[in-house]
């Protein structure tokens, strides 16, 4: 007998309980139906197998495309929230999320936060209900599927969930699950939204426009710059710096290095002047580069001042 959490309101209660004497949730029918739940080292062991495929043969730059208009209501999830405790990447700043189809794929965006997903990129996408997580985390061979979506951290996924569930499900009923090829660190990686409504019909607008193929319009980038063993390559560089921009491409080294913006701009000089480049004739906007870099400055200043009080 163990103490486990009632995946319905989080309530500590015996393992051998028929129903959680807080809520009623029925316990012994949820693990009778559950396979074998595997323990966190188990967990992390069976994560290894999924991951050790290797990163697929991407383009250096991937244009995601241009965002597609939503007149449907089918190309756009808008009641989404990030929430930070969740997840295990530091691209998004923790509030309220919109994921957004583009004509080559997806763009998350939280605040002034933007993370760019293509289609090439994409391994799956589904909604799984707070219940589903907590109650169906089956042990399978080799690989982990939940709702139908390979997962890569599941460790963090299943560990993660008993401790908050109550926030997760303050901001919504479900979680939009987005697994994916994470350029910026050779590996698979799960993005949680939290959304209030499943939209199936979202699911479907990006796989249609995924088998439309179309040609991708905009300057919407993911930058494929490190090679086989995760370095920022100067070769990758250099062309990534050549199509998307000085500007751009150091918003993608700050993902890589989580540095700010103005030292990913030196990094990407430093580049450009070992390789015998000149990175002042692919800048986007030197005005835009300069508010960027005193923006970002500011909003620093700020925080430091807010903490200070």
């Amino acid at each position: 007998m163990a103490l486990i959490k009632c995946p319905e309101c989080g309530n500590e209660v015996s393992s051998s309980a028929k129903a959680c004497p807080k809520c009623g949730y029925p316990i012994a029918q949820s693990l009778e139906n559950s396979e074998t739940t595997l323990s966190n080292a188990d967990l992390e062991k069976s994560n290894d197998n999924v991951v050790e495929e290797s990163f697929p043969s991407l383009p250096t730059v991937i244009n995601i495309g241009k965002q597609i208009t939503n007149w449907g209501l089918d190309a756009a999830i808008d009641d989404g929230y990030y929430l930070a405790e969740l997840n295990h990447t530091q691209y998004l700043k923790e509030g309220k999320a919109s994921v957004m189809a583009h004509t080559n794929g997806i763009c998350i965006m939280t605040g002034f936060e933007f993370f760019n997903i293509s289609h090439e990129q994409l391994i799956g996408m589904n909604f799984v209900s707070h219940k589903q997580l907590m109650t169906e985390n089956k042990s399978v061979v080799g690989r982990a599927v939940v709702g139908g979506v390979l997962l890569g951290p599941l460790a963090a996924v299943v560990g993660g969930l008993s401790g908050i569930g109550t926030k997760a499900k303050s901001v919504g009923n479900y979680l939009l699950v987005i697994t994916f090829w994470d350029v910026y660190t050779h590996k698979v990686q799960t993005i949680f939204i939290c959304t209030k409504r499943e939209s199936v019909n979202f699911l479907k607008r990006v796989e249609e426009e995924k088998q439309n193929f179309n040609t991708p319009a905009g300057k919407n980038y993911v930058c494929n710059i490190l090679d086989d063993s995760g370095q920022i390559s100067d070769a990758k560089t250099i062309e990534a710096l050549k199509i998307v921009g000085e500007l751009d491409l150091a918003r993608k080294i700050q993902l890589i290095d989580g540095c700010g913006i103005g030292t990913a701009l030196d990094k990407v000089k430093e580049i450009a002047a070992r390789n015998q480049v000149d990175a002042t004739q692919y800048k986007g906007s030197g005005c835009m580069v300069t508010l960027i870099v005193v923006f970002t400055g500011l909003m620093s200043m700020l925080t430091m001042a807010i903490q200070a009080l």
